[in-house]
C-alpha cells in the first residue's frame, strides 16, 4: 500500500472508479482528475505537501529522488500498488513539488476495440517503411501503436524492439519476440538506442518520439533498409507532418530527405480525441496512405496538394479529419457541436 495515506490511495481509487486518464497533486489543492477530458476536482480537503512527499518517497528509485532533490523533474512509468501501472511526472513549481499521473491499463487495447479504420490494421501486416502516428499530447498516440504491436505481437513472427519515454503499455512475448526499452533506464538516448537496434536483428522498430534530426534520420535509415518503423510526433494533420520531418533537415539536404522519405513512407495517422455519446473518448483519424500519387508530391515538395489527393482517394483508405468525424456524427458516436467547431475553424 502507498505510504503516502488514505487520502491519495482514495485519489488512485477515484481514478479507476470514473474510468479518469489522468490524475493531479497539488499541494494544498484538492487533488484533480481529467475524465473523458475534463477537468474534475475531487471532493474533500487538499493534499498536503508532506502527503505529495512521502508518495514520492514511496514510488520513485533512489536515483530519481536524488534527482528531484537537486532541481530537476522526473518523468517515468511504475505500478503502484494495488491501483496498476501510470506514467508519472513529479515536478517542482511555485507552490511547491506537484505530481501528474496517467493511467496506463494493464492490457494492450486491440485494433478492433479502439474502433479505428479497417486500413489501419494493415499497418501490422507491413514487412518494412515508416508508418507515423500524430497528433497533440493526449491525443492517444501510444495507445494507438500500442495496439499496432498487440497485432503484430498476436499474428506474426517478429523481433519487436520498442524505445520508449517511459515504457507505458507492456508487452508480453506471443507470437513475436518483444524487447522493450527505455529512455535513461536503459539507453541513453532515442538516437543511441536507435542505432544499436539496427545491429539487434529487428523486424519492427517502434520509437515513442521523433524529437530530434538524428533519431528522425536513423529511423529514415532503418525504414529504408527494410524495417518496419512505427514513431510518434507532435503534428495537427497528416499534410504537416510531411513538412515537420523535412524541415527538420538543413536546407541543403532537405531535397534528399523529401526522396528518401517518398520510397519509405507508409502511412500517416493524425488522430485527436473526442468526448464519446455516452461517455468515454473516441479518436477520430485523418489518413494519408502512401500511394504512388503522393509519393510524387512528397517527392516534388508540393505537400500543399496532399490534402486534395486525401479527399477523393476514399478506395484507398484515405480521408481527412472531417470526413472521418461527420462519420462520427453521423453514426451518433461524436456531438454534431464537434463538426460544426472544426467547420467554423479556418485552420481546416
Amino acid at each position: 500500500m502507498l505510504s503516502a495515506g488514505v487520502d491519495i490511495e482514495g485519489c488512485f481509487a477515484e481514478v479507476l472508479r470514473r474510468g479518469a486518464s489522468d490524475l493531479h497533486l497539488i499541494p494544498n489543492e484538492q487533488a484533480v482528475l481529467r475524465c473523458h477530458g475534463e477537468i474534475v476536482r475531487l471532493g474533500g480537503g487538499p493534499i498536503t505537501a508532506d502527503s505529495i512527499g512521502a508518495f514520492v518517497e514511496s514510488v520513485l528509485a533512489p536515483g530519481q529522488i536524488e534527482a528531484l532533490r537537486d532541481g530537476i523533474e522526473c518523468d517515468c512509468a511504475l505500478h503502484v500498488p494495488p491501483f496498476g501501472r501510470f506514467r508519472i511526472n513529479v515536478f517542482n513549481h511555485m507552490c511547491g513539488r506537484s505530481v501528474a499521473c496517467r493511467y496506463i491499463p494493464d492490457q494492450v487495447p486491440t485494433l478492433a476495440r479502439l474502433e479505428v479504420p479497417q486500413v489501419v490494421s494493415q499497418v501490422a501486416a507491413m514487412e518494412r517503411g515508416l508508418v507515423l502516428v500524430t497528433g497533440p499530447a493526449g491525443s492517444g498516440k501510444s495507445t494507438t501503436l500500442a495496439a499496432i504491436i498487440d497485432a503484430i505481437n498476436s499474428n506474426r513472427c517478429a523481433h519487436v524492439i520498442t524505445i520508449e519515454d517511459p515504457i507505458e503499455y507492456v508487452h508480453a512475448s506471443r507470437r513475436s519476440v518483444i524487447h522493450q526499452r527505455e529512455v535513461g533506464s536503459h539507453t541513453r538516448s532515442f538516437a543511441d538506442a536507435l542505432r544499436a537496434a539496427l545491429r539487434e536483428d529487428p523486424n519492427v522498430i517502434l520509437i515513442g518520439e521523433l524529437r530530434d534530426l538524428e533519431t528522425i534520420q536513423l529511423a529514415l535509415t532503418a525504414a529504408e533498409t527494410g524495417h518496419l518503423v512505427l514513431a510518434s510526433l507532435h503534428a495537427a494533420s497528416a499534410p504537416m507532418t510531411i513538412d515537420r520531418i523535412i524541415d527538420v533537415f538543413p536546407a541543403a539536404q532537405q531535397g534528399q530527405v523529401r526522396a528518401i522519405l517518398a520510397e519509405s513512407l507508409r502511412m500517416v495517422i493524425a488522430q485527436t480525441l473526442y468526448p464519446r455519446c455516452g461517455g468515454g473518448r473516441v479518436a477520430a483519424m485523418e489518413i494519408l496512405v502512401a500511394t504512388p500519387a503522393v509519393r510524387t508530391l512528397v517527392r516534388e515538395g508540393k505537400n500543399h496538394q496532399i490534402r486534395g489527393v486525401m479527399e477523393t482517394a476514399q478506395k484507398a483508405g484515405m480521408q481527412t479529419l472531417p470526413m472521418h468525424l461527420r462519420r462520427l456524427v453521423a453514426q451518433e458516436v461524436v456531438a454534431s457541436h464537434f463538426l460544426a467547431e472544426m467547420v467554423a475553424d479556418s485552420r481546416l
